[in-house]
């Protein structure tokens, strides 16, 4: 069984004994790639790489299986989570209901403020994919869905758009890699921004529906344990 090695688990000089920041050097690590699904997370190794108190890492896992993002199993500890087809699935059926809905309120042309935010998050999140930081890109991916869907004003479908695009990211890391689709995804992103400009609705829906089946096309055809 992998397990993840005591110098990958936090950023040097990070704040010890927080369970929040052990948290997050742990989601950053599986987001960037550095622990894939399947690797098991040994506590006694984050106590000792983050000073730590076991409570603290105990919650951080705690947090992690409650996101969904690993999986604590009987007598074999917490392991990153790996998805099946059918939960892929499942996640992009529900992305796209839940985001199709954050966008139905763009019936008008949006604020050039807006536009010009969206677009500035656009170019930050090119220069990831152009420096392959698969951190930064979820990082300009989440501040990009936020932008666009701040909109509809609802708190808990913000959260819930958020938590499923955290899962979505996952899959993503783990998933072979295709310097086509990352293009395609920016052009996308683009299109949509040049209809929210507009007050498209239809463009916009149309181009997200396709954005989000195309992306979870691709993942089942590539799916790796």
């Amino acid at each position: 069984m992998r397990t993840a090695k005591n110098e990958d688990l936090t950023e040097p000089g990070g704040r010890g004994g927080q369970w929040q920041v052990v948290y997050e050097g742990l989601q950053k690590g599986i987001i960037s790639g550095k622990y894939r699904s399947g690797v098991r997370l040994i506590e006694d190794d984050i106590i000792e790489a983050t000073g730590a108190t076991r409570h603290a890492v105990r919650k951080a896992f705690d947090e992690l299986v409650r996101l969904g993002l690993a999986v604590r199993y009987p007598h074999r500890g917490v392991q990153v989570r790996s998805f099946t087809a059918s939960e892929i699935w499942q996640i992009y059926e529900v992305r796209e209901c839940l985001e199709l809905k954050a966008i139905s309120y763009y019936i008008e042309p949006a604020a050039k403020e807006l536009v010009r935010k969206l677009k500035a998050i656009v170019s930050d999140h090119e220069r990831a994919i152009a420096n392959n930081d698969l951190a930064e890109m979820y990082l300009q991916n989440n501040l990009l869905h936020e932008a666009i869907y701040q909109r509809c004003e609802n708190e808990f479908l913000l959260d819930a758009i958020k938590h499923h695009s955290l899962l979505s990211h996952l899959i993503h890391t783990n998933s072979v890699q295709s310097k086509d689709l990352r293009s395609k995804g920016a052009r996308d992103h683009l299109t949509m921004i040049q209809a929210i400009e507009k007050g498209d609705q239809k463009t916009l829906a149309r181009t997200l529906r396709n954005h989000i089946r195309t992306f979870r096309d691709y993942y089942l055809q590539h799916l790796t344990s």
